[in-house]
């Protein structure tokens, strides 16, 4: 009985999602950043909008559900419209990705998150 116990345990466990790395951390959140930032600058976002709306718009999606089908399946064409928004979003801000150093890359990202209206800030984290 107990090694059945155990047996259920190693395999309950093996379900939890493993704890993810600082750099993982650090790239989710950029990723959240940039998406926010991208629909918001690019996409024409309405006030009252949601933000997957004005992101869908920026990488040249009709809708919004195209949008997360392109990304929950992994469409090569996704990333295509994703960097291609992105180089976009750092010119609008002055910074050529292929040249930019470090420091011109985080003053960047400060200024997309200055400019946001504080209704989009939340729940958006500060780059740093």
């Amino acid at each position: 009985m107990i090694r059945d116990l155990n047996k259920r345990l190693r395999k309950l466990e093996s379900r939890l999602l493993r704890e993810l790395s600082e750099e993982e951390r650090f790239s989710r959140k950029l990723g959240s950043f940039l998406m926010t930032a991208i629909g918001h600058y690019l996409g024409d976002l309405k006030p009252n909008e949601p933000l997957v709306a004005g992101y869908a718009r920026a990488l040249g999606y009709e809708y919004e559900h195209e949008t997360v089908d392109a990304l929950r399946h992994n469409q090569p064409d996704f990333e295509n419209r994703w960097a291609r928004a992105a180089r976009k979003l750092f010119m609008k801000f002055g910074v050529d990705l292929s040249t930019a150093d470090d420091g011109e890359f985080r003053e960047a990202l400060r200024r997309m998150y200055a400019g946001l209206p504080e209704s989009r800030r939340q729940g958006v984290p500060i780059p740093s």
